[in-house]
């Protein structure tokens, strides 16, 4: 059964998220904080995180970015209120697996988490090297060495936008 951690320190932003993705067949947790999130996670080892990065204290990207060298991290998809080229990237480098940002589609969110299940327990995902974005570590990237990588921002109804990594020959990151 899947393990999903809820990280966000607004409480109705969780029950809002967890209200979306909630399945018989799926286990939610909640923690309002990095911390709590640290200790949700040695507890339950989630499949998949949804990432909150403004936070108070230690914010998201700081989080995600310390489960680098974990060999059991979970895919992490962050969420945030700014949608911006530079959080975008940032939130990629340390490791994350999708960004999506507030508002958003309840549908957008349910795709993207369905999405992250489907890949880990096909075992398509393995943990990248730190600095590698997570959806770059399947099989089809096996034995490639992946140095450049471009941002595709893409905004949607309601404001929502989503990010995602593709290979380019170029060694810039393109701004939107």
């Amino acid at each position: 059964m899947p393990t999903i951690l809820i990280v966000d320190d607004e409480e109705p932003a969780r029950y809002g998220i967890r209200r979306a993705i909630e399945a018989p067949d799926r286990q939610i947790f909640e923690a309002a904080s990095a911390a709590e999130a640290r200790v949700a996670i040695q507890q339950h080892r989630p499949h998949l995180m949804l990432v909150d990065i403004n936070m108070p204290g230690e914010d998201g990207i700081s989080l995600v970015r310390s489960l680098s060298n974990d060999p059991l991290k979970p895919l992490i998809i962050v969420i945030t209120s700014y949608a911006t080229a530079r959080i975008a990237v940032a939130a990629m480098k340390a490791g994350a697996h999708d960004y999506l940002t507030k508002p958003f589609e309840i549908e957008e969110l349910r795709r993207l988490v369905n999405k992250a299940l489907d890949q880990f327990s096909s075992g398509r995902v393995a943990s990248p090297p730190p600095g590698r974005p997570s959806s770059l570590a399947s099989d089809a990237w096996a034995g490639h060495t992946v140095s450049h990588y471009r941002v595709l921002r893409k905004l949607g109804g309601g404001g929502m936008g989503v990010a995602t990594w593709e290979k380019t020959s170029s060694s810039s990151v393109a701004s939107p």
